[in-house]
């Protein structure tokens, strides 16, 4: 059955004054602790994600009928959006531009897909658009590492700038480094977990990249603030969503070996930095904040712990 006949079905009851979600990203680290909480919290959610996604993490939610999912490459979103509207459309799927994507596949999730969401949702008057943003600047070094991913970014942004305003309510959350349970495997934080509890030494570059670290529970937390303070919201708002405190690579490194009872050891300096990597973090401006009354509640020692025990957690499950 396709997704267009279960939104059919589902206009058919009621589902009273709870606010339908659409979200891409919805099976990553970042979207599925966004789903999660607005499920918990009385939302109705729509997954709009891939057909190869994998599900995992939201499998309970799935099963509990909690979200519904939308396969992107069997389903029109025209066709979506005629059957169904969308109170909110939430963005936070994106391309990094790693594993040799090329342009057209970053531009593809960076730039379209947002692009194509934003003009259904003004046209379906969906209440509110929330983009995810990153913290990355362009630093005009044409080696910069992510400079494909950082373009595609602010590319989307400046074409919402020209199209969403005093039409329908936008929403940039800039976020800055996220961490937290359940992330790839293959990212610096399992990645050094693993390898650390396991008591393996890891070779490293020297760690001074400057960071502000923020717990993912408190970035999903940003999203639901968003939306519940909607009617505060002017037709185009910016959040910074970071702690302002900016630590080193090297501080999470040897702060998450403060957290372990066995611990190997991280030869900082073993290995030189990357071409084109980004070495600086501002720090969010949380400025605008006040408006949707969010603040980061878990401190860097918080955060770091309850992400090392829930990786040590999992490890111990296998």
């Amino acid at each position: 059955m396709s997704i267009i006949s279960i939104i059919k079905k589902i206009k058919i009851f009621d589902l009273g004054t709870f606010q339908k979600i659409l979200i891409t990203g919805g099976t990553g680290f970042l979207g599925s602790a966004i789903t999660r909480l607005l499920s918990d919290n009385g939302y109705k959610l729509f997954v709009l994600k891939r057909t190869g996604s994998d599900t995992y993490r939201i499998n309970d939610l799935i099963k509990e009928g909690r979200v519904n999912l939308i396969d992107i490459d069997n389903e029109d979103l025209f066709e979506v959006f005629k059957f169904q509207k969308f109170d909110i459309v939430i963005h936070a799927a994106t391309s990094y531009g790693r594993n040799d994507q090329t342009h057209e596949e970053i531009a593809k999730v960076n730039i379209e897909l947002p692009a194509k969401l934003l003009e259904f949702a003004i046209a379906n008057k969906s209440k509110l658009f929330i983009n995810t943003d990153t913290f990355f600047e362009l630093t005009g070094d044409d080696n910069q590492r992510d400079l494909e991913y950082i373009k595609t970014k602010k590319g989307f942004l400046k074409l919402a700038e020209n199209t969403a305003k005093n039409i329908t309510k936008f929403a940039n959350l800039r976020l800055e480094h996220v961490y937290g349970p359940d992330d790839n495997p293959t990212k610096f934080v399992p990645f050094l977990i693993r390898k650390l509890c396991h008591g393996n030494t890891v070779d490293f570059n020297p760690g001074e990249h400057k960071r502000d670290f923020i717990y993912l529970e408190d970035v999903a937390n940003a999203f639901l603030q968003t939306i519940k303070n909607l009617k505060k919201l002017g037709p185009w708002e910016e959040f910074g969503i970071g702690t302002e405190e900016i630590h080193t690579i090297k501080d999470l490194g040897e702060e998450i070996r403060n957290h372990l009872t066995r611990s190997g050891a991280i030869n900082w300096g073993a290995k030189p930095y990357s071409i084109g990597e980004n070495m600086h973090s501002k720090g969010a401006d949380t400025s605008n904040n006040q408006k949707i009354g969010w603040g980061c509640t878990y401190s860097f020692d918080k955060g770091v712990k309850k992400t090392v025990e829930s990786y040590l957690k999992s490890y111990e499950k296998k």
